[in-house]
């Protein structure tokens, strides 16, 4: 070798060369990331948030309407409405028992005796059809309306339908007392049955449970 201009020899080295550096152990293994988690705040180091909980089941109903759907207050006031409807069949709508000028007479008919010409004309012959035509449906759209929710509105229509049945049916009953001579002294109430009255009630009841809310599903 020359060093500044003089010829020198240098000495072999005889030395090992320096051991390589131990690899250090292999980083373990990033965890699993949780669906809908941030991926930079797990290699920033950031503790993973627990796992979201598992949705509970939604309860099923099991009311007494059945098909799984509970029972409402508009289901509970309808029910009570057409049970009124029926009973008010089988129940006097005319009640009359009275001595009229010395002779006792004794009038009660239910409502399939009562004429249904009689709601516009009360000199009506018996012989015409009876109030069952009319009541009979309004039981049957009072049950469609309980068992069927989109068309809870028949439950209202049959509930004005029961009302405007009770209320004229009294009308033409007050002309009879007061048209007649033989029924001076009388009023309406000698006359009228606890039929009409409970009719009148139940179509209340079909009117404000069908404008209530009806059990879901």
């Amino acid at each position: 070798v020359s060093r500044q201009g003089s010829q020198e020899s240098d000495v072999l080295s005889t030395q090992p060369p320096p051991p390589a550096a131990t690899p250090s152990a292999a980083p373990p293994p990033p965890a699993a990331v949780p669906a809908g988690t941030d991926p930079s705040a797990t290699r920033a180091g950031a503790p993973l948030p627990p796992p979201p909980p598992a949705a509970a089941p939604a309860p099923t109903g099991t009311g007494a309407s059945g098909g799984g759907r509970t029972v409402g207050p508009g289901d509970v006031i309808i029910a009570l409405g057409l049970v009124g409807l029926v009973v008010s069949i089988f129940l006097h709508w005319l009640d009359f028992s009275h001595s009229i000028s010395g002779t006792q007479v004794t009038e009660r008919y239910t409502a399939s005796g009562v004429p249904i010409q009689v709601l516009v004309n009360y000199t009506t012959a018996r012989r015409d059809p009876s109030f069952l035509v009319l009541l009979i449906p309004l039981v049957v759209l009072g049950l469609v309306a309980l068992l069927v929710v989109r068309v809870r509105w028949l439950a209202i229509v049959g509930g004005i339908v029961a009302v405007l049945v009770a209320a004229m049916y009294s009308y033409q009953l007050e002309e009879v007392v007061h048209t007649s001579s033989a029924l001076h002294g009388f009023g309406l109430w000698d006359f009228l049955g606890i039929g009409p009255i409970i009719c009148a009630v139940a179509g209340v009841l079909l009117i404000v449970g069908g404008a209530l809310p009806a059990g879901q599903r």
